[in-house]
């Protein structure tokens, strides 16, 4: 088993997907933590080392200069720093630190945690960012150094210190983020934390093949999910807005509402025309997610999908995946809770349409299809574009399946509805403010449209 040397900000971020990696290659590692700067000098030293993730691809360069590594290795992502509060800090967090320095001045801070910027890169950005803002010579003599990032976080989050600086990465696990406050600071205040990793001489299968699922989208999606970005990826938040969730919540109602086009019209065209046995079943069956709680529709989805079933055994084998936590099981998932929001205004609109303008169409000899584009489409319209814009509202907001089939994968499967949740977990009410209003806006919008539309195709009954 290759033991692999990773800076601390990648605790949470690798042991993932090394999990993932055990899962589909059915191969282990051995994942060791600490300061890159320590870990430079212990592989110059011929530590035992197969792989070197490191925070500062400084260090990756030095080991290819003295000849230690494969080659010069890839960067695999650009690191961020926060500012955290402890839950019980007097620190109130805020990226232009008017309150940490406004506490600096009123003694309010006694001890405030970094990692020792000496060797440890995300110490060193921590350092940058506080001399940035003039803030350096105040804060130095009540600093608490942590032998590396996560050990800095350690201090932060524990209470003795009121306050630290360490990774986003760290602050977006769960066992960390929720133990206080955070705010993301500007990457403009330090120089950028590019992170590099390397094969090292003598590396086995294994660590080459670690080294390059870390490549892979699975991974990168499990990078994203903490922070971690390359250049040319979208980061996950810019300001209140989480512009990643709100561009993959639009892609979903894009393409739910472009598969339900077709499927409702079909399936409301004949609930609307056609009499046959079991049809108040099959229109229970369409108004079904109304009712049932969007979580038991979930439940069932991802036991469905999951790859304990035929179905999802099948699915992996033909496309390399699992349906579940990726974004086609989360649009399938999508298009089935959204049938009654589509099918049933469409079905009203069929409905709405005069018998005798469908039997005199039919009887001048115009054919099925030729009735369908040139009479009932057109005077069905309101209904159809009523269906759209309600079941694109909705995939907006919905929340319950989501979580349960997608999970909250940053560009792969969390939408905004995910994204605000995990803001208000966060304590970040600003930003859920922000999110919460634009859905707000769309969903006013939304029923507003459909109102109007509705009184159409009512007036047709008249």
């Amino acid at each position: 088993m290759p033991n692999i040397a990773a800076a601390s900000d990648l605790k949470f971020a690798l042991e993932e997907v090394a999990a993932s990696f055990e899962r589909e290659a059915g191969k282990k590692v051995q994942l060791t933590f600490g300061s890159s700067g320590n870990f430079l000098q212990q592989i110059k030293q011929g530590a035992p080392f197969q792989m070197f993730l490191s925070a500062d691809e400084g260090f990756v360069q030095d080991l290819a200069k003295d000849g230690k590594t494969v080659d010069d290795g890839t960067l695999y992502a650009i690191g961020r720093i926060v500012l955290f509060a402890p839950k019980g800090s007097s620190l109130k967090v805020d990226d232009a630190l008017k309150d940490f320095r406004a506490a600096l001045a009123d003694g309010r801070i006694t001890q405030f945690s970094i990692a020792n910027p000496e060797h440890a890169p995300y110490g060193r950005a921590a350092e940058e960012a506080l001399r940035s803002q003039g803030l350096w010579d105040a804060v130095q003599p009540k600093l608490v150094l942590g032998e590396n990032v996560s050990q800095a976080a350690q201090f932060a989050t524990s209470g003795s210190a009121q306050g630290g600086i360490f990774a986003y990465s760290l602050a977006l696990s769960p066992a960390v983020g929720d133990l206080g406050t955070y705010v993301l600071l500007p990457a403009e205040w330090h120089k950028p934390l590019r992170q590099r990793m390397v094969l090292i001489k003598g590396a086995n299968e294994t660590a080459r093949a670690f080294y390059a699922y870390v490549q892979q989208p699975a991974a990168r999606a499990i990078f994203r999910k903490y922070g971690f970005v390359l250049p040319g990826e979208i980061h996950l938040t810019v300001g209140p807005m989480d512009w990643m969730a709100l561009a993959l919540s639009l892609r979903l109602g894009g393409f739910t509402v472009l598969i339900l086009l077709p499927v409702g019209i079909v399936v409301g065209r004949a609930l609307a025309y056609r009499t046959f046995k079991g049809k108040s079943i099959a229109e229970a069956a369409v108004a079904l997610p109304l009712v049932l709680p969007p979580t038991v529709i979930g439940y069932y989805l991802l036991v469905s999908f999951g790859g304990a079933s035929a179905f999802g055994r099948i699915y992996q084998a033909l496309f390399g995946h699992s349906l579940v936590f990726s974004f086609e099981g989360l649009l399938f998932a999508s298009i089935l809770i959204n049938l009654p929001f589509a099918i049933q205004p469409m079905q009203r609109a069929f409905e709405a349409i005069p018998t005798d303008v469908r039997e005199a169409a039919a009887c001048s000899g115009m054919p099925p299809l030729q009735v369908l584009a040139r009479i009932e489409l057109p005077l069905a319209w309101p209904g159809i574009v009523t269906g759209l814009v309600l079941a694109f509202a909705h995939t907006l907001g919905e929340f319950g399946v989501v979580l349960m089939v997608g999970g909250s994968i940053p560009g792969e499967t969390k939408t905004i509805a995910i994204s605000i949740y995990d803001r208000v977990q966060a304590f970040d009410n600003g930003a859920a403010g922000v999110m919460s209003a634009l859905l707000l806006v769309l969903s006013l919008i939304a029923l507003g449209l459909t109102f109007m539309l509705s009184r159409r195709v009512g007036r047709r009954h008249v």
